[in-house]
């Protein structure tokens, strides 16, 4: 039986909820980071990170962690009646809506959740959050750097 589809404000609201709320995604998206970090440079001082160098395994290991968060989207939003590509039209169009003279988008909501989601799949906010959790556990003496 399909599942019965949500209007755009509803699904807007409980994805924002199911990302924040939802303790099993955020345990995998650690997870993922403990494991894989070692695999990136451990950078003492944070505002070295944007010069750290972008290696082809860091491109590879955020390719994964996307695919595993698209799939993980993609089966929340079919239990909600909506694709993925359903739910970026509909963001799209509400951003695009809800614009006003200045350009900003007036529902704190969408542009919240759009942060979110550019968050979770932005290239540079992957490499920032591997290289947190790499020194993160280097100085706390769980990993050697």
């Amino acid at each position: 039986m399909a599942a019965t589809k949500l209007s755009t404000d509803d699904v807007m609201q409980e994805t924002m909820a199911w990302i924040f709320g939802d303790d099993n995604l955020m345990e995998e998206m650690e997870q993922f980071a403990t494991t894989y970090c070692p695999y990136f440079d451990y950078i003492a001082d944070r505002f070295e990170y944007e010069q750290a160098e972008n290696k082809l395994v860091y491109t590879q290991l955020y390719q994964q962690f996307s695919g595993m968060f698209e799939a993980k989207i993609a089966a929340f939003l079919a239990t909600k009646g909506w694709t993925v590509d359903e739910f970026l039209t509909a963001m799209e169009g509400e951003a695009v809506a809800q614009k006003t003279h200045s350009g900003e988008v007036q529902s704190e909501k969408v542009a919240e959740l759009c942060d979110m989601i550019t968050a979770l799949t932005d290239y540079s906010m992957f490499k920032i959050m591997m290289l947190d959790q790499r020194k993160k556990l280097v100085e706390s003496g769980q990993q050697g750097a």
